[in-house]
């Protein structure tokens, strides 16, 4: 991707250094037909433009050699709601909110030989483990059960300072420490304190990963999130969950996805969440063509939501994606996914032609 760079004079003429500030992002606006169905009636239908490939988004990122081997370097990224009259409002109508229209990361690091020091708003380590096994990149489009993407922790995380340390052989290893009781939160609830990790194995055409974060919960109640990250049509996914001092809310994901080369990609993906009686797991697995300037992806989700042990619901979906690439920045797809409630026989399904431009 292409950086825009602007030298930045005044801290050039403080440290002796020249810093850069890029600015970078992805639009991306599809025309989606979209249907609901509960109990196998539809009931929801939907047309228009949204951003279904990946959430629109701008980045200002900078950096500064400050000599000896040390490098400081800032990052903000925000969310666009291309098609609203508020470009940076939360009120987004993209399958996922979190991802959209929202400060999603915004932070200030050092790095060196030991590794790198972040700190401020940032994405989880479990979210990444996710990101890389999902050939469809965690789109909008509906499909991808994979994990509860909005429950506490899973991904970003406000107050974060994140270590990860260099490849040693092929591994890397990271880890995050959150907490939920600075800038004015209610000093006596520990709700948002918590922690994540990963370890990663990159080796030739493999990158396998594993990662887990939990996030206490608050004192009186905290919403939990069924695995599929689109609402299906009959059964929100969103539980009010009665939660004490103690309470947690837990991810994990184990991925891994070999490259054969001019060939395929192929990939999977475990998730699982739980709070309390409440859980989730899912399998996902995946497959991705190139054929030249053009590729077909394909993933089927599938496992269950427990709201307690005697209530589970089964799910699963399916996605399908062909992408064209005009060139290294734009890119024409076509996308369909499903996703199913078979224990209650709802479906959320959704089709998308669109154009995403990355700079």
């Amino acid at each position: 991707m292409k950086k825009t760079l602007v030298a930045v004079a005044a801290l050039a003429a403080v440290t002796g250094a020249m810093a850069e500030v890029s600015i970078t992002g992805h639009l991306d606006q599809a025309y989606t037909s979209v249907s609901g169905s509960s109990a196998g009636v539809t009931n929801t239908t939907y047309n228009g433009l949204s951003s279904l490939d990946a959430p629109s988004y701008i980045v200002f990122a900078g950096s500064e050699d400050l000599g000896g081997g040390l490098k400081a370097s800032f990052h903000v990224e925000n969310g666009l709601n291309v098609n609203s009259a508020s470009l940076l409002s939360g009120a987004a109508t993209n399958w996922n909110d979190a991802y959209s229209g929202n400060n999603r990361e915004t932070w200030v690091a050092l790095s060196g030989e030991f590794g790198d020091v972040k700190l401020g708003l940032q994405y989880a380590p479990v979210f990444f483990t996710v990101l890389a096994n999902d050939p469809g990149g965690l789109n909008n489009a509906p499909g991808v059960l994979s994990f509860a993407a909005t429950s506490a922790g899973a991904i970003n995380n406000l107050n974060a300072v994140t270590y990860t340390s260099p490849s040693m052989n092929g591994i890397t290893f990271s880890a995050q420490s959150q907490s939920g009781t600075a800038n004015g939160a209610t000093a006596s609830t520990n709700a948002g304190n918590g922690f994540g990790y990963s370890l990663t194995y990159t080796a030739g055409g493999l990158n396998a990963s594993v990662a887990y974060n939990s996030q206490a919960a608050d004192n009186t109640s905290t919403t939990f999130y069924g695995g599929n990250s689109t609402p299906f049509s009959g059964t929100s996914r969103a539980v009010t969950v009665t939660t004490t001092a103690g309470d947690a809310t837990t991810n994990t994901a184990i991925g891994a996805n070999y490259t054969i080369k001019d060939v395929a990609k192929i990939s999977y993906l475990n998730t699982q969440s739980a709070l309390n009686s409440y859980s989730s797991n899912y399998n996902l697995f995946g497959i991705t063509v190139p054929f030249g300037a053009a590729s077909v992806a394909y993933s089927y989700s599938s496992g269950n939501y427990s709201a307690t042990s005697s209530t589970t619901r089964n799910q699963n979906g399916q996605q399908l994606i062909a992408y064209y690439n005009f060139s290294s920045h734009t890119k024409a797809y076509l996308v369909y996914g499903i996703a199913k409630d078979t224990t209650n026989n709802d479906s959320t399904s959704a089709t998308g032609l669109g154009i995403a431009h990355s700079f």
